[in-house]
């Protein structure tokens, strides 16, 4: 009998994070945190990301952030489809809604962070599976 409460818990408890799903990431003194709100991603499903950062567990205000998103098939090498991301929520959460995806498979997240001199201009990446 514990065994079935103990299962039903954990099964619960595991629910609290679902359709979400955040990577973190340290730039030096800063820790961004990269979040899909509608997780899993699905094919034709939009979907809000949101940017939290933070110094010092104090928010960091006033960066500028784009994004672009594709199919990790296709080879993007110029500066092409970024879209500002504007800082939205308390200072520190900036926030873009993504339009539905029109392919399944691997995505590929870029996110350009410049808030100098605090967090130098820099690229980061992240993938992403789209299901069917």
């Amino acid at each position: 009998m514990r065994a079935v409460l103990f299962l039903g818990l954990a099964a619960v408890l595991s629910a609290c994070g679902l359709g979400v799903h955040t990577e973190t990431r340290s730039l030096g003194e800063a820790a961004l945190s990269f979040t899909w709100q509608q997780w899993p991603l699905r094919l034709g499903e939009p979907v809000e990301v949101y940017v939290t950062l933070r110094a010092r567990r104090a928010p960091v205000s006033g960066c500028e952030l784009r994004l672009r998103e594709y199919p990790r098939r296709l080879r993007v090498e110029d500066d092409t489809g970024f879209v500002a991301v504007p800082e939205t929520r308390p200072a520190g959460v900036y926030a873009l809604g993504l339009e539905p995806f029109d392919e399944a498979g691997e995505w590929l997240f870029e996110l350009e962070v410049d808030c100098a001199p605090l967090i130098p201009r820099q690229r980061l990446s992240f993938r992403a599976e789209v299901a069917s």
